[in-house]
């Protein structure tokens, strides 16, 4: 039986954690395909444990298993086969592994990105972006989403977090820099002239400065006080980037946070309007 089945079966009796493991489910069950179990548990909002205990609901032996399941299901989907000659089949077989290939080479990027990792400064930098009054977000154009998504993810862990959103809202920007700010940027090749220009005010405004970016050529690396480097790659036949080593060294980041300011997290989520949100059952 198809994992979609299972749950729609199943769908009445689950908990709420397990009906948001559905929810995403539902909504990107590609996502389950290369994603590891602490990374697609983090993406549900839910405990590794409960999304091992959401496999077994569903009569799997573990996320694993699951994962496979849906591997033999979305594969083919992806990439049918065809049964017009040997040849084809071949050909076919080799289009199926294709999203395979995709997924090891952006798992050797991430694994180059924390070989490279100083664990003390990635220590530091979680530190700044837990103990300062605020934290500004920044990043145009290649590095937005990277940005954008760790504004979710900081919005979870704490308060006064803000986001640089278009490169004319300069005035609303520079409120947010200030002595007691902590501005995070991020900036992937090429590099863009108002980017540097913030982080020179920054420093002039006596912030502290964290750059995320894809390599210590980065002409941002030399101003920044902490830098952190996860590799990017652009593909030369499509011209898109790659940035899945960056998202995954940002929910590293997440993690680390919640597992060292539990307490400072847990106080923040007791007055957080998130407790207000409702979800559809």
């Amino acid at each position: 039986m198809a994992v979609a089945d299972r749950i729609s079966n199943e769908y009445k009796n689950m908990s709420q954690a397990n009906r948001k493991i559905a929810h995403y489910f539902q909504s990107a069950p590609r996502d389950a395909l290369f994603d590891s179990l602490a990374v697609f548990s983090q993406k549900c909002g839910v405990s590794d444990a409960t999304l091992v205990r959401f496999a077994y609901t569903l009569g799997y032996s573990g996320y694993s298993d699951l994962q496979r399941s849906l591997r033999d299901e979305l594969v083919p989907l992806t990439f049918p086969a065809t049964a017009a000659s040997p040849k084809s089949a071949e050909s076919a077989e080799a289009e199926r592994n294709f999203l395979i290939g995709e997924a090891d080479k952006a798992h050797r990027r991430m694994t180059d990105t924390y070989a490279e990792l100083n664990r003390d400064l990635l220590d530091d930098v979680c530190r700044c972006l837990m103990e300062a009054d605020s934290v500004l977000i920044v990043g145009y154009m290649n590095a937005f989403g990277v940005a954008a998504h760790m504004l979710h993810l900081m919005d979870t862990l704490r308060s006064n977090v803000f986001f640089a959103r278009l490169l004319f809202e300069t005035n609303e920007i520079h409120r947010h820099i200030h002595e007691r700010a902590t501005i995070l940027f991020f900036s992937f090749e090429p590099h863009y002239k108002f980017t540097h220009q913030l982080i020179e005010r920054a420093h002039e405004k006596g912030s502290d400065t964290i750059l995320i970016t894809d390599a210590l050529l980065n002409p941002l690396a030399a101003h920044a006080k902490r830098v952190l480097c996860a590799k990017t790659y652009r593909d030369p036949q499509s011209g898109c980037m790659d940035v899945s080593a960056p998202i995954h060294l940002i929910y590293a980041m997440s993690r680390h946070m919640s597992a060292q300011y539990g307490d400072q997290i847990e106080s923040y989520r007791k007055i957080s309007l998130h407790r207000f949100e409702e979800f559809l059952d």
